[in-house]
């Protein structure tokens, strides 16, 4: 077989190779911006969540030192 027999079959596999490539390039890029976005709002979610443990964990805290200081207050009184 002669090279420039040839030639148009071999340009014909390299254009396929290159055109699945591309493709396939393509639908990576697809699925990581998906999974980018859906990551970038679970974060989101977390930071709120977050936020919300926070406060009850304020919340807890402070109910706790109030407790302590109404305890440490009826003390005092009874005492006098």
């Amino acid at each position: 077989m002669n090279f420039t027999n040839a030639l148009p079959y071999i340009v014909g596999i390299l254009t396929a190779l290159g055109a699945g490539i591309k493709w396939m390039y393509g639908a990576l890029r697809k699925e990581r911006d998906r999974y980018f976005d859906l990551y970038t709002e679970k974060e989101h979610e977390v930071e709120e969540l977050k936020d919300q443990v926070n406060k009850l964990q304020i919340k807890i805290v402070k109910l706790e030192a109030s407790k302590k200081d109404a305890f440490f207050d009826d003390g005092g009184k009874n005492d006098n």
